[in-house]
Order: structure tokens, then sequence, then C-alpha cells
């Protein structure tokens, strides 16, 4: 008859939150602050708790934490979860679970994964002058965050600087040089054409070379060294052509009485293509704004949301 007195003196210890190993070493004590029945109070498979909880280490009680415990009970004993629950309030020192496994204690707020309710090991109201409880009460206080140190203050650059500021949308920014190019070839492509109608040699062989290869070194000081190989190929060879339609313009106009000089018209057209394709690409990217635009520039910006232009001459 021993064994079925002993069973059933094991069942209604857990039914009753006694602890039926008839020792202290619960696996959590806690101070309780609040108790959470989920999902209702009439239907609670899950119990969280929150206060000062204290764990068994395997051979002592650790200092409390303040946190939260959720605990899950086993499917179909949901009633006898419940009525073990029943005790703990909040206000009183409870203890539970086994001393070899338990509970985790997770901050406020924290996503928590539940541990199974131990039914059999049960709860109990423990008295406030319980040594278990006075180690939950000694809360281990939470660790000061390191003082975040003030920023500097931005400098402004000086006004005479323009360097344009990195976007803060994520756009990237650019810088238009080709009011340069154009001063630069303009000129030397007028110049070149009046010396080659004028049959003047030297003066054509200047133009044509600052026309040519000038705005290249424009380019390269602008370390944009792709446009700089292209933009040298596209001037030559639209100046050629242009050069070849003016000799044969006027070797035309020489047949038919006219004075048999180059006429000028082809080399302006196919050179003013060259010089506004020019104007138009001569823009170099500027790294988050950290080279100087100089005394004269004109920034152009763009970004997700638009674009802007801006500068100074």
């Amino acid at each position: 008859m021993r064994a079925p007195v002993a069973l059933t003196t094991l069942l209604l210890a857990s039914a009753y939150g006694v602890d039926a190993r008839g020792d202290t070493a619960w696996g959590n004590v806690a101070v309780v602050d609040s108790v959470e029945w989920l999902p209702t109070a009439a239907t609670a498979n899950r119990l969280r708790i929150h206060g000062a909880i204290a764990t068994f280490d395997g051979t002592a009680y650790g200092p409390g934490r303040r946190g939260v415990v959720e605990l899950q009970c086993a499917a179909g004993r949901e009633a006898d979860c419940r009525a073990q629950w029943s005790v703990i309030t909040a206000g009183s020192c409870v203890g539970f679970g086994w001393d070899v496994a338990p509970a985790v204690v997770q901050p406020e707020g924290a996503v928590t994964t539940p541990a199974p309710w131990p039914l059999v090991r049960g709860v109990r109201v423990l008295p406030p002058e319980d040594p278990a409880c006075g180690r939950a009460r000694a809360v281990v206080p939470e660790p000061t965050p390191a003082p975040v140190a003030a920023a500097a203050p931005e400098i402004a650059p000086p006004a005479t600087a323009m360097r344009p500021k990195p976007r803060p949308d994520g756009g990237a920014s650019y810088r238009w040089y080709g009011w340069q190019l154009l001063l630069l070839e303009v000129p030397a492509l007028w110049g070149a054409s009046v010396a080659l109608h004028d049959r003047s040699t030297p003066w054509f062989v200047v133009g044509a070379v600052a026309f040519g290869l000038g705005p290249t070194f424009v380019d390269i000081a602008h370390r944009n060294s792709w446009r700089a190989i292209g933009g040298t190929a596209m001037r030559l060879s639209l100046g050629g052509i242009g050069v070849f339609l003016s000799v044969a313009s006027g070797q035309i106009g020489g047949a038919v009485g006219g004075s048999g000089r180059p006429e000028p018209g082809p080399l302006l057209v196919m050179g003013g293509i060259a010089t506004l394709i020019d104007a138009i690409t001569g823009v170099e990217t500027i790294e988050g704004g950290s080279r100087d635009a100089g005394a004269a520039s004109v920034r152009v910006t763009v970004g997700p949301t638009g674009f802007g232009l801006a500068g100074r001459f």
C-alpha cells in the first residue's frame, strides 16, 4: 500500500503547491510585481511572472534580476496549471520549477520564449523572511550606459571654398566645367577656320592644336581621363572631316569660277558640333564634397527627389 499512498501524496502536493521533495531548492524564486494569464484568465495556458526573480545556480540562489519569465502549461493539463498559478499574486514571494532546470529571466519588453511549467514540482508561497526571497530582492543593478560624447560642432568652410556637401538623401554631386572648354574651343575653332580660309598654315596649325588638344588637358586637370580620351578623338575626327569638307568645297567653288580658297563653313559646323558635345559632357563627379570646387564653378546636384544648379563666376 505504500506505493499508492506515496503517489497520492505526490499528486496532492503538486496540486496544492506543496514542495513534494521536502526541500527548498526551487529553480526560481520570485518577488512578484504582477502576473499575466495568457490568453485570458479563463483559458490560460501560459503565465508571465513580472518582478525580481532569483535563479538557483546548483548550489545557491544568485541575486535577483528584475524582468519576466514566461511559462507554458502542458497540453491537456491547463486546469491543473491554473489551479497552481492561482497562488501566484502581486506582492507574494513564490518558489517554482526544478532546481536543475530553472526558467530564464528575460528583460522587460523582450521577446520571451516560454519554459515548460513543471506541473509535478508545482509552486509554493514562501514567507517574506525566507532567505531565498531576500536573495530575489537583492536585485543586481542594471549597468549604467556609457555616456555618449557630444558631437563636435560643424565648422563651416570659408565662403570662397564652395565645397559641395554630401547629399543627405543619398544623391550624387557633380560639377560642370564645360564653360572652361567653351572659352578654349570657340576662339581656337574660329581662328583655325579663318586661317584655313586665308591659307595661313602656321596660324591654322596653332588653332587646330589648341582646338584638338587644349581641352584634353582641361579634362585631365578635372580627373576626367575617360572624357579626355573620348573628347580628343571626337574633336580630331569631326575637325578632320570639317577641314576635308572645307577644302573640297573651296575646290568645287574654284572649278565654277570662285576663289578656290577653303570655305570655313564646314569646319565651323563640324567643330561647333564637337564644341557643343564637350560643353554638355564637361562634368566631373564630386566624391562626398571633398574636392575644392574653385573660385569659378557651377555645381549640379542630382538625387532621387530632383536636381539643383548652383555656381559662382
